[in-house]
């Protein structure tokens, strides 16, 4: 941010008029208020945090005190630099690219109860309407998969219910996040975040695109009286960019004539901004601040009657931007309910509506004058340009709190205390510099070490080289010693480097390990050996605690990342429903089917949900040993292994787990009617040999009986017969004389 921005005073929100003179005020006086000494404490700690990672770490007072000496002639000292500074950022980079984390999104509104209840009275009219028309029920059954009782329709309800809207928006989330390709963007974040302590990243509409680009922390500022770690509760927020001439005149088409000739007359004179940053401006770009910050608004409020039954309080007789007509009128408020919530408001029966002032977020992109000024046109002779300005289209508003609105920007801080941010490397920058100035004094020392020899009294000897060669190959050397003895002609130096100095690495080591205890960074973490004599246990503790000590760095990542996908969820939501092919290709046709069917989708409220998982190999691993125990167990089947194994997460084999579950209860039901049948048919089939029997048995017992009929007329008609027989032959006997 620029120190040399003349400030302005504080509009006033209630009775100036809300034009652009209101607007360009309100972005200087913000501007002020974020320059206060902690920015520019934080701004300098930034600064000196990446010159060390780049390994520029003598500073100006290290160089005054130690290299030079009382003279302010340079001292006999090198600048030597052991960074372990990079290799601390490094490590929470690269852990940060192994980062993977998986989001979606479930509505908390009252109406994700509602829908649930309607899906399911549908199922169980269906179960009713099969049951009374017998004759359709296997119909019925097979296309709205209900079971023939009411309580196996539930049963396959509760296991089969998804919420379409809540799967629409987790289709929604991911789609922009692979657009805006966040998991890469994680390099970026884990980097700023070590440097300045904070991650921030900007979200803005770009045509039918939802963009994130992540800022540089030192181009961010804030409400620094904000008390929440994600700064939702500031007042205002901004950043700056340095953009050149045609990016301007391309992102915002109503500049008016003479601020495009004055921003191409300063870069046509090779102006530079008015700029006093951590980043060096470039000649040509010009400098743009973005602010936004809570203003207020008055509008009508009231209670409606939802589709669903459920009273919410809404703005009356108000056009959204973007339609044409107010979603409410007079006509749709209805009596508000006795709850705290109204009587506050002071609504009831006979006064059903208020007028009330809630927050509402305006937005402007201005160029102070003091950026385009050059020595020939100073900026008392400038205008500021405002480039565009007004209430921010897309608030962010959550409907089960009409004054919550989103800025949009998703932050995060590694720590947050009393408007200081603290970036995780501050404490290692202290011991950083001891060690430097110790392997300064080693690098002095050993270029002052001269080795080890002899020196001798030249008139003791009468020949030099040989004297000098016996010594060298220890053969006996004769002398000359005039009565004075050996000692005091020839004696024994020692110009090494002395003990004292090796003891000074055992301070850098003192020093290395201050370091490590401030970050929790080890040689374990970071892959490095110990010696073979440690313990297994130590080691597995030196893990666990700087595990420890560096899960508050990727918990500010994963945070970040929730932030994003809120945003996405909310503010996507409403800019995509208005394009109906960009959502389509985003969350595909048929949930486009369903938001077309309810426009009251963009009164939901989501709450993301975020995992942080594995590498893909080890995920694919762990999915691997899940199904084969899974199919050991017989939880799953020959094609399902197939399918998955080798190419798949362990979500996925979760998800597949389910279906095969769902199908083998689909399965065991079907079982159970085809066995049912099956009984019955063969009860039938049992009755009707019975009865075939008894038929049989029956006819058999009329034959008996008419044979046994036959045979007792044949029997009568015989003794008849023989009776007749008799009597004639009696007679005749009678007429035959004696």
């Amino acid at each position: 941010m620029s120190s040399a921005l003349q400030i302005s005073t504080r509009p006033n929100r209630i009775s100036d008029t809300k034009d652009e003179t209101y607007h360009s005020k309100f972005c200087r006086f913000y501007l002020g208020q974020a320059s206060d000494w902690r920015h520019n404490k934080w701004l300098e700690k930034i600064k000196r945090h990446k010159e060390f990672y780049k390994g520029n770490q003598w500073e100006k007072e290290d160089i005054d005190s130690f290299l030079t000496d009382e003279s302010g002639e340079v001292a006999t000292r090198m600048r030597i630099v052991q960074n372990t500074i990079r290799p601390l950022v490094e490590n929470y980079r690269g852990n940060s690219i192994l980062l993977n984390m998986n989001a979606s999104a479930r509505s908390i509104s009252p109406r994700v109860k509602t829908r649930m209840d309607q899906a399911l009275e549908e199922k169980m009219f269906m179960t009713r309407l099969q049951n009374e028309i017998p004759t359709f029920s296997e119909g019925i059954r097979k296309n709205f998969n209900v079971g023939k009782t009411s309580e196996e329709t539930y049963q396959i309800f509760i296991n089969e219910y998804v919420d379409n809207y809540s799967e629409m928006i987790t289709h929604l989330i991911q789609h922009i996040a692979k657009e805006n390709d966040l998991t890469k963007k994680q390099l970026k974040m884990a980097e700023n975040l070590a440097f300045s302590g904070a991650v921030v990243m900007h979200h803005y509409n770009h045509g039918t695109f939802l963009k994130t680009t992540v800022l540089e922390s030192e181009r961010f500022f804030f409400d620094r009286n904000a008390r929440e770690s994600d700064l939702k509760d500031a007042s205002f927020m901004g950043h700056w960019s340095l953009l050149d001439p045609s990016s301007i005149f391309e992102s915002f088409q109503d500049i008016k004539p003479e601020d495009r000739l004055n921003i191409e007359r300063f870069v046509a004179n090779g102006g530079v901004s008015a700029f006093n940053s951590t980043s060096q401006s470039d000649a040509g770009r010009i400098a743009v601040y973005t602010c936004f910050w809570i203003d207020i608004q008055q509008d009508t409020w009231g209670y409606i009657q939802n589709k669903y039954g459920y009273l919410e309080l809404q703005k009356i007789n108000y056009t959204y931007p973007g339609e044409t007509e107010p979603r409410y009128t007079d006509k749709d408020v209805v009596t508000p309910p006795d709850t705290a919530e109204a009587r506050k408001l002071g609504l009831n029966a006979s006064k059903k509506t208020r007028k009330s002032v809630y927050d509402v977020l305006r937005y402007c992109y201005l160029i102070p004058s003091e950026c385009i000024a050059t020595q020939s046109t100073p900026s008392n002779e400038l205008k500021d340009i405002v480039l565009e300005y007004g209430v921010y289209q897309y608030q962010g508003e959550r409907n089960e709190k009409p004054n919550n609105i989103t800025f949009p920007y998703s932050i995060s801080t590694w720590a947050y205390i009393d408007g200081e941010i603290v970036a995780p490397i501050e404490d290692a920058i202290d011991p950083q510099k001891m060690i430097n100035r110790i392997n300064s004094v080693v690098e002095s020392q050993l270029n002052n070490s001269g080795g080890s020899s002899f020196f001798y009294d030249e008139s003791a000897v009468d020949d030099e080289i040989q004297f000098l060669s016996d010594m060298k190959n220890g053969r006996p050397v004769k002398v000359t010693t005039k009565g004075r003895g050996v000692p005091n002609m020839v004696q024994k130096y020692d110009n090494n480097v002395p003990q004292g100095t090796y003891s000074l690495f055992n301070i850098i080591n003192g020093y290395a390990n201050m370091i490590q205890q401030a970050t929790g960074v080890n040689e374990a973490l970071r892959g490095e050996s110990m010696g073979s004599e440690q313990l297994v246990g130590v080691t597995k503790m030196l893990l666990q605690r700087g595990s420890l000590m560096q899960e508050p760095f990727y918990n500010a990542i994963q945070e970040a990342y929730i932030s994003a996908m809120d945003y996405y969820a909310h503010v996507g939501r409403d800019i995509f429903i208005e394009n109906e092919r960009e959502f389509a290709i985003r969350v595909g046709d048929d949930f486009v089917k369903v938001a077309k069917l309810d426009k009251d989708i963009q009164l939901e409220d989501m709450r993301i949900f975020v995992s942080r998982e594995n590498t893909n190999e080890m995920l694919m691993q762990q999915a691997d040993s899940m199904l084969m125990q899974l199919y050991q167990a017989q939880l799953i089947d020959d094609k399902i292994l197939a399918d998955l194994f080798g190419r798949s997460t362990p979500f996925q084999v979760g998800t597949y787990l389910r279906r095969f579950a769902k199908e083998k209860a689909m399965v065991a039901i079907k079982s159970a009617e085809i066995n049912k049948q099956k009984e019955v048919e063969a009860k039938a089939k049992v009755a009707e040999d019975m009865n075939t029997r008894l038929a049989e048995y029956a006819g058999q017992r009329n034959i008996d009986a008419s044979v046994k009929e036959r045979e007792i007329a044949a029997k009568s008609k015989l003794k008849t017969d023989e009776m007749i027989t008799g009597k004639a032959i009696e007679d005749a006997s009678q007429r035959i004389p004696m």
